[in-house]
């Protein structure tokens, strides 16, 4: 989160009252502490909840339900990383707004890290997801269970998770629940599709410790404005060259250069959203690390589906 105010102000947005939820209110104290605000929608005559929730620390609730849930992080205020263990084994999800986890309620054993952080939350019951995987893949063992064991990101998806919690918050109207049904059904799609990419978990061996990749960001988050080198960057590791790029893709699901391509990419965006009236598109691109306009116009409008020179007209005011 960029400052205090932006963090106040999303605490007394977020309506509801911990006492009002029960999936908060049956857990234990230390756990409600961490809850620093809440809004929870739940539809009696829907297998699918939303909670947008603001937490000083992660952690699980300690409850069992049979659900699964798919939490968005929506921004935070820190440069750790969560650690999870959602069933499939241990992993750390990097503090970057934009990463997705997918957890089963069932079988969380941790989820842990310092906040803040600002998530948004889809809880699907087990049995519509299972039943919807098997129907696509016409098979009765499709599972979503590669999902479980490494966070990661999805532009097409959490378009679809805004939409529809975009519904859940607004009143009740006449065809509005088929207008929800089919979202549904388009984010269990697309998590499917998501599941068939997913490479089984790397052997811990083949990964980066956590104080090396902890080194690693550090580096490119100093200076990814820069020309930065595969060598420096594996120096930080500790490990070689050869070995440093599939290690990293290994831990983190990106490539070094996808990585230090998003932390550009976000810089023009934060410049051209609030901090650079002067500034012209050129200027933000020579300041955030790309070769030229053009190169930043490519890769801005791939990933945000605008130009920057759009994107600046029509920001938000």
């Amino acid at each position: 989160m960029d400052n205090l105010a932006k963090f106040l102000r999303l605490r007394q947005s977020l309506t509801s009252r911990i006492e009002s939820c029960k999936i908060f209110r049956e857990s234990p104290g230390w756990h409600r502490d961490r809850v620093l605000a809440v809004e929870y929608h739940v539809d009696p005559h829907s297998p699918w909840e939303y909670a947008e929730i603001l937490l000083s620390e992660a952690f699980h609730d300690g409850g069992r339900r049979d659900y699964f849930f798919l939490s968005l992080l929506d921004d935070c205020d820190t440069r750790y990383f969560l650690e999870a263990d959602f069933g499939a084994g241990k992993y750390l999800r990097p503090s970057e707004p934009g990463s997705f986890v997918f957890g089963d309620e069932e079988s969380v054993r941790m989820c842990k890290g310092i906040g803040p952080y600002h998530s948004s939350m889809i809880y699907v019951r087990k049995d519509v997801v299972y039943d919807y995987f098997r129907s696509v893949n016409q098979s009765h063992s499709a599972s979503p269970e590669p999902l479980l064991s490494k966070s990661f990101r999805d532009e097409t998806l959490q378009i679809l998770m805004k939409q529809l919690i975009y519904h859940f918050r607004q009143p009740v109207r006449t065809g509005q629940r088929m207008i929800k049904e089919h979202l549904q059904d388009r984010i269990l799609h697309r998590l499917t599709e998501i599941a068939q990419q997913q490479t089984p978990q790397a052997p811990e061996e083949d990964r980066l410790s956590r104080l090396s990749l902890s080194r690693v960001i550090e580096l490119m988050n100093a200076r990814f404005t820069e020309d930065l080198s595969l060598d420096e960057l594996a120096q930080q590791a500790s490990v070689s060259r050869s070995y440093f790029v599939r290690r990293f893709r290994q831990t983190t699901g990106e490539s070094p250069k996808q990585y230090l391509m998003k932390l550009r990419l976000q810089r023009a965006k934060d410049l051209l959203a609030i901090e650079s009236k002067d500034l012209t598109v050129l200027e933000i691109a020579q300041q955030c690390g790309f070769c030229d306009q053009s190169h930043l116009a490519r890769e801005f409008r791939q990933v945000y589906g605008i130009t920057p020179a759009a994107f600046r007209r029509y920001r938000p005011q």
